[in-house]
């Protein structure tokens, strides 16, 4: 358990500066340019399904970097 907390405490924080005060935050961050390996079937399916929304919207296929972006995005948790 203090090796795990290290790791966070040692990779994972970030600063956030709310009203003038900060505060230390761990945060998961995945580098990957692909899904998450602990959600592997989760991630490929939601940029699965996007793309063929996309090429439903557009009748063209979702292009290889929106994919990467996609696969970031959930990987860092961020809004899409």
């Amino acid at each position: 358990m203090v090796k795990e907390f290290k790791y966070w405490m040692d990779n994972h924080m970030v600063t956030v500066t709310r009203n003038g005060k900060s505060y230390r935050l761990a945060r998961y961050n995945c580098e990957d340019n692909g899904p998450r390996p602990e959600s592997y079937f989760e991630d490929y399916t939601v940029s699965w399904y996007c793309s063929m929304l996309s090429a439903c919207v557009s009748q063209c296929h979702i292009e290889y970097n929106v994919r990467i972006e996609l696969h970031l995005n959930i990987a860092s948790s961020q809004r899409i």
